[in-house]
This record gives C-alpha cells, structure tokens and sequence, in this order.
C-alpha cells in the first residue's frame, strides 16, 4: 500500500472508534498481543505540527485525547474525526499537565505560569483562571466524584479548589522542596502528594490533615497511581525500582525493577543509579501497571507475580505519559518522539494480593 493509500485508509482502532487517516499522519504497525502472544494490528499517531508530547490525558468516554508539547496552548484531538477539534491557549508559559474531570465535560491544565485552567471541553472554552501559586504547577487530578481539584506547585503547597466555581477552597503546606506529584484514592477521601525530597505525604480531604507519609528514597516523586481498590500505591521517580505500598500496614509490598538504569554521582561524589522513570498508570482492573522512563520504553508489569508482561518499543526519546483507557484494553503513551501511540493490551486478571 502506498503512502498515499494509507493516508485515506480508514480502520477499527482500539477505542472502538473508525478513524480517518486523512487528518493526521499515521501508520499500521505490527506488535506483540502482550496477552496471549498473537500479533495484532496497532495503531500508530505519528506527530503532527508539534515536537514532543509532554503530558497526555485520555477522556472517560474515549472521545478525546488532551495533550501539551513545548508551547503554551492545550491541544484537544477528537478522535472520531481524527481532528484537532480544539486548540485551548490562554497560558503564557508552558503546560506540563493536564486532567478530564470524570465527567468529561471539564479539562483541567497546570503550567509554568504558575496558574490551572479550567476548559470546557464541548467549546473549547476557558472557563476560570485558577491563580494563588507562587511556582509552577506540576500536576493536577480531579476527585473521583469531580467535586473536588487538586493542583499541587514547585510552591511546596497543594491547593483544593471547587471547580464548578473556581473558589479556592484550602491550601495544604509542608511539602519541602516542591510538591511534584498527585493522586487521588479511588474513594475520594485522601490525596498522595509526592515531594521533591522524595516523600509521599498521604491527606484526609475531609480534615485537611496529613495522615501519615512514606519515605520512598527515590529522589523527586514523579508519578503516583493507587491501585483501583484503594489498597495499594504505586510511586516512581529517580530511583531504579517502583515501589508498591500497602497502604493498611504502610508497608512496603513490591519493588519492580526493568528500566535501563544510570550511574551518577550524587551531591557526595558517590555513584549511584537511576532510572528517571516519569510515569506510572495502573490499570482499571488492577492486575497491571504500566511504566515509561528516560529510556523510551514502556513495561507492562503482571502484578499476579508474573514479573513483566512486555516492553512496548516503538517510541524514539523519553516517555512522559502513559494512560489506560476506562474498560482497560488500550493503553495511550506520549512521548518527546512527538508521537502518540496507542496500545492494544487487553488487561485481565486480579489486583495484587494483600
């Protein structure tokens, strides 16, 4: 088939929707079936008038996929008419994440200008201009009932705002160093902040209390993901492995451990190793977790004990974001490549055992 052919070719892709090839430049591409060993027909988003991907967020109903690069503006690709359905500007400095609400109706962003951003997502519209940080926003999350935002800053505080309203609703300090990262419990009640200075400070929303916090040793928190049943949570960052916490005993449950590791010396001289992993995703049915890191790998860890299931090749330069769709079978990575791949994993099984 020519290139030409293909760029009208129209197919099934994984999110169960037809795709138009016309739009942007894609290809078919063969890759293991990391279940049960066939090879399936993937597809690939190949990068458009953008050089990286650096955050990625998939919307519930599978409709859209958000994602920012190295400029200012929120790009919004609807993906049943394989289109940029939105071009969402009104940052003036980079964005570095961004969140559906569980709706799907509101997409939340955080940049270097310091503020969050509220859009609609069926106008493209900017809805409230959160400010009150002092320092970039690393990371925003919506609460599970979308009642609630979380935007968590270099600052070293995480603020809870009222996204219907953009009030701001309380500021929680004490994350020395920076706040990098955040996640919601899959009940709502409390948040995982993740620190420069590599501690996860666990909060009681209700209370605005810190309940308690683990030491994860490994340096600035990049990524936190509970597992669905509210049990587990899972944090990675400079360190080589990816720790699991029971969160019940504040215990230590896993270590993985498959990335390409680093030498480096530390603030002593003394060589240690790293991994920069940048994100983490649990899947909806608990049974996985995937991972993306400096090395440009994607892993697909079996959290039955199985150890990795695959390493998703393909992507050319670090993978910054990773995420499952709702029912579990696709998994969206973005990378700087500029690429944004989709995945066919077909997760299935049970969560990690207690």
């Amino acid at each position: 088939m020519s290139n030409m052919e293909l760029l009208n070719y129209d197919i099934r892709v994984l999110l169960g929707f037809r795709i138009s090839l016309s739009a942007f430049i894609m290809c078919v591409c063969l890759w293991l079936n990391v279940t049960d060993g066939e090879i399936v027909p993937e597809v690939q988003v190949v990068k458009g008038d953008w050089q990286n991907v650096k955050s990625l967020a998939l919307s519930p109903d599978g409709k859209y996929l958000a994602f920012s690069s190295e400029g200012d503006e929120v790009r919004l690709w609807e993906i049943s008419r394989s289109a940029i359905s939105s071009l969402l500007e009104g940052h003036t400095e980079p964005v570095i994440s961004v969140a559906f609400a569980p709706s799907g109706e509101i997409l939340a962003s955080g940049g270097l200008d310091n503020t969050v951003r509220l859009w609609d997502v069926a106008t493209g519209r900017l809805q409230f201009t959160l400010e009150g940080h002092s320092d970039f926003v690393d990371s925003v999350a919506f609460s599970p009932d979308g009642k609630t935002l979380v935007s968590v800053s270099h600052d070293e505080t995480v603020k809870l705002w009222d996204p219907l309203t953009g009030r701001l609703r309380a500021t929680l300090s004490g994350h020395l160093d920076g706040a990098s990262s955040v996640a919601f419990s899959p009940d709502g009640k409390s948040i995982a902040v993740g620190c420069r200075d590599s501690n996860v400070l666990i909060w009681d929303i209700n209370t605005k209390r810190e309940r308690f916090r683990l030491e994860s040793r490994s340096g600035s928190v990049s990524s936190l993901s509970f597992s669905p049943d509210g049990n587990f949570l899972a944090m990675c960052g400079e360190n080589p492995s990816i720790k699991i916490w029971n969160l019940a005993n504040k215990s230590l449950d896993k270590e993985l451990r498959g990335h390409k590791e680093y030498k480096m010396l530390d603030d002593r001289e003394k060589s240690r190793l790293f991994s920069l992993i940048r994100c983490i995703a649990f899947s909806p049915e608990g049974d996985l977790l995937a991972s993306a890191a400096e090395d440009k790998n994607v892993l697909l860890w079996d959290l039955t004990g199985r150890g990795v299931r695959a390493s998703l090749k393909g992507h050319s330069n670090r993978v910054n974001a990773v995420v499952f769709s709702r029912d579990g079978s696709t998994l969206v990575t973005g990378s700087d490549d500029g690429t944004i791949r989709l995945w066919n994993v077909k997760s299935r099984g049970k969560q990690p055992e207690k």
